[in-house]
């Protein structure tokens, strides 16, 4: 009987026991809660961490792909420096750029016509490969490359701002030459196996104050049937 009462008694502890172990006490609810506060910031602090590193790297990359595309299209151009068009040989000199066909103006206020006719000339020559006579044209077109890789489309100058000469000769703006969709500066004949060359230079007008504007152009031979 004493045995019975015993091993009966020692049950209920046991269970009493046990009951209380998986109770919910407030201080273990309040535990519990801060625990999971702090989970959850750190889940959201590691997330914002990731994000910022994957815009970091889409932000790097696409600056990487910029500057990769303007320098190979300027390293592209450097070496175009001799161009064949037709029967026409065409050789630019080098600017202090390094580029050799192109006309850029950027950061640039206007300046009088005497300051333009003094600024450093843009030079080539052409070359007449063929055994017969040849007419051609010069252009001077808008450099739609440069004008992409710059995004200044909408901060270009207007073609009356830009004054050009050829050779010292009469200052023009280049909108005063517009013929049949083209900025034709001069036309010419070369003789067979003739060359001749030129100085064309080219700068704001005067009356021009915008340093934000630019121009991007690029001089072409064109031969003429």
């Amino acid at each position: 009987m004493f045995c019975y009462t015993y091993n009966k008694s020692m049950v209920i502890k046991m269970r009493t026991n046990k009951s209380n172990k998986y109770k919910l006490r407030p201080q273990d609810i309040k535990k519990n809660s801060a625990s999971e506060v702090g989970h959850v910031i750190t889940k959201i602090k590691t997330e914002e961490l990731k994000m910022t590193v994957i815009w970091v790297s889409i932000i790097f990359i696409f600056l990487c792909s910029f500057l990769y595309v303007a320098f190979s299209s300027i390293q592209k151009r450097e070496l175009n420096d001799t161009v064949r068009n037709g029967p026409l040989l065409v050789r630019y000199g080098k600017t202090d750029m390094g580029i050799a066909d192109i006309v850029t103006i950027v950061g640039e206020v206007g300046i009088s016509d005497d300051s333009g006719l003094k600024r450093k000339p843009y030079t080539f020559s052409i070359t007449n490969k063929s055994i017969n006579d040849v007419r051609y044209q010069i252009i001077l077109e808008d450099d739609s490359e440069m004008i992409e890789i710059d995004e200044c489309e909408e901060s270009l100058f207007s073609k009356d701002k830009v004054r050009f000469s050829l050779d010292n000769g009469e200052v023009k703006s280049l909108d005063s030459v517009y013929n049949n969709k083209a900025y034709v500066l001069t036309e010419g004949v070369l003789s067979k196996n003739s060359s001749k060359k030129y100085k064309l230079r080219v700068w704001i007008d005067e009356n021009e104050v915008d340093v934000n504007k630019h121009y991007h152009g690029k001089f072409i031979v064109k031969p003429l049937k």
